[in-house]
């Protein structure tokens, strides 16, 4: 026995790809630090599921049911696509924290998919406990955060848990304050945003105009509620806002938005 009691809870997205599903679960069972004590394993999907070549026991849920799971679990909760990969030594960290009493509530493991720059700041060395108001490492929420249930709930009480990532991790950093670093890598399934060239959202309005509008609700709520934003989540919203520019500088202009749309960009 770890002498530790289910300390993550893992909700794997079923895509309906069956050969992704299988990486996800090889990948977890096969964690250093995986034993049933440790993880709870759940696969959300609404198909049934035959013929899993895992080595580790799982459950399935509906995936309308995840975010009530998370909020009666304890511990920490994580979600990822299927298709997503762990190196063995993913959770070491995590599980030495939990031993010495030291657990963060949110977490975040660096990426190891491709040499990246959307999170270039935050080294491939660092490790431990990360300050909302560090200025030399900047992490914007490219891998999936590992969140304590307790957090989760709070998040779903004040309605600040959207699906979308990059916000997710903002607002679970609003809340905690600071964030630890894990150990290991994580290989996520979607392209991040230093990385699109050619992806069809590229020529979409809503990838910018959606993105201003999210974002501008979140700093002009922190901005009344505390009278300023933390200067680390401007510079979240600084350095994801410069890829959209980025990608229409010179003649690589999208034509994504007309007249109009560009107005309201410039002007939000």
């Amino acid at each position: 026995s770890t002498g530790i009691s289910q300390m993550i809870t893992l909700v794997i997205l079923d895509e309906e790809n069956q050969t992704a599903l299988e990486t996800s679960l090889t990948s977890i069972a096969g964690l250093t630090s995986y034993s049933p004590e440790r993880f709870s394993v759940v696969v959300a999907t609404q198909r049934r599921l035959d013929g899993i070549g895992a080595t580790l026991p799982f459950e399935t849920i509906d995936p309308l049911t995840v975010e009530q799971l998370f909020c009666a679990a304890t511990g920490h909760v994580v979600q990822v696509n299927a298709g997503t990969k762990y190196t063995p030594s993913a959770f070491d960290r995590y599980f030495e924290d939990a031993q010495s009493g030291r657990l963060h509530r949110l977490y975040v493991h660096a990426e190891g998919t491709y040499r990246y720059r959307l999170n270039r700041t935050l080294r491939h060395s660092a490790e431990g406990h990360v300050s909302i108001n560090d200025s030399d490492l900047l992490w914007v929420g490219s891998t999936p955060p590992v969140v304590s249930a307790e957090l989760y709930r709070e998040l779903c009480a004040l309605k600040r848990a959207p699906s979308d990532q990059n916000l997710y991790f903002a607002e679970a950093l609003l809340q905690a304050g600071e964030f630890g670093v894990l150990t290991g890598r994580v290989q996520c399934t979607g392209l991040h945003e230093d990385d699109l060239y050619g992806e069809q959202r590229l020529f979409s309005a809503d990838w910018y105009l959606s993105f201003l509008e999210q974002w501008n609700g979140l700093l002009s709520r922190v901005a009344a509620e505390s009278e300023n934003v933390p200067v680390y989540v401007q510079r979240m919203f600084l350095y994801l806002a410069q890829f959209r520019l980025q990608y229409n500088m010179d003649r690589r202009n999208k034509n994504a938005l007309n007249a109009d749309q560009l107005d309201r960009f410039y002007a939000d």
